[in-house]
């Protein structure tokens, strides 16, 4: 193992975001798939759904990507990311996620939680926190 990384930081900038997004997908699907009826609880999938919000690093990229809150003051602080995901309770694995700007109206976990959706199928259990009391 060596401590020079450059190569490993230049490689996985190469790499897009959505392929990423894409193999999370792949990987969730997956690992449902092949989960034994038998970990899930009346023959159900178990799905929890959380959110939370980073600090990005702050680069002239992630800054226009993902621009300061409306109540901040210009060029201080850091870049801020909200994060939504789907976890399977049955196997662990995040099944999709959704990742955008924490800039104010219509950029809530609710909001981020309706563009991943589908992967909440029709028989599922879904368990979130009391924040969502007002999604359905």
């Amino acid at each position: 193992m060596s401590i020079l990384t450059g190569a490993y930081v230049r490689a996985r900038q190469r790499i897009p975001e959505e392929i990423i997004h894409q193999l999370v997908q792949a990987v969730g699907l997956e690992t449902l798939q092949g989960a034994p009826n038998a970990w899930k609880p009346y023959h159900r999938e178990v799905k929890v759904c959380d959110g939370t919000t980073v600090d990005m690093p702050d680069t002239k990229a992630n800054r226009a990507a993902f621009p300061p809150h409306h109540n901040g003051k210009r060029d201080i602080g850091f870049p801020l990311a909200r994060i939504v995901a789907v976890m399977s309770l049955t196997t662990g694995s995040i099944i999709d996620y959704a990742l955008d700007a924490f800039k104010g109206k219509g950029t809530g976990e609710v909001s981020l939680l309706r563009s991943i959706l589908d992967c909440i199928k029709e028989h599922d259990i879904f368990i979130a926190d009391c924040l969502y009391c007002n999604f359905f």
